[in-house]
């Protein structure tokens, strides 16, 4: 949360964040639950960076509708393990930023943006799109995993 609001203060950065207390906003029937998951899509497709942080297990299911969703992933590395590190390099496809740099993520941020160019940019959220696509699938993940 102190993160997101330290993202949020920057003046240099244009955010949108869905601030809630409860998961999915406390939802508990079919149509709450169907409106909160087409708020969030929405909201990602409105973003062109995602905020990724683990949840309570070491891991970030974010950054994998990230990749989904084509858009580029800030990346907070709280020491995850990313799957398939000799075949996927996965600084190419997001903003990766060591827990003991939270404090400068602002700058990280900026720095990324303005050290690439629109049509970079664009590059790579396409190839996120497709890392998602015709990667990260069970069939080729099963094909990999020895």
């Amino acid at each position: 949360y102190m993160i997101l609001k330290k993202i949020e203060e920057a003046k240099f950065i244009r955010t949108n964040f869905i601030f809630r207390n409860q998961y999915r906003g406390g939802a508990v029937t079919k149509n709450e639950i169907n409106e909160t998951t087409l708020e969030y899509y929405d909201n990602m497709i409105k973003s062109d960076y995602i905020f990724c942080s683990r949840g309570y297990g070491n891991f970030s299911i974010r950054l994998y509708e990230t990749l989904m969703m084509g858009r580029i992933p800030i990346f907070l590395n709280t020491d995850c393990l990313l799957p398939f590190p000799e075949l996927i390099n996965w600084k190419s496809h997001l903003i990766w930023i060591e827990w003991n740099q939270k404090d400068n993520i602002t700058r990280i941020i900026k720095n990324f943006h303005d050290g690439i160019t629109d049509q970079k940019f664009k590059e790579i959220q396409l190839n996120n799109r497709n890392l998602w696509d015709e990667i990260l699938k069970p069939k080729w993940i099963l094909r990999n995993l020895t």
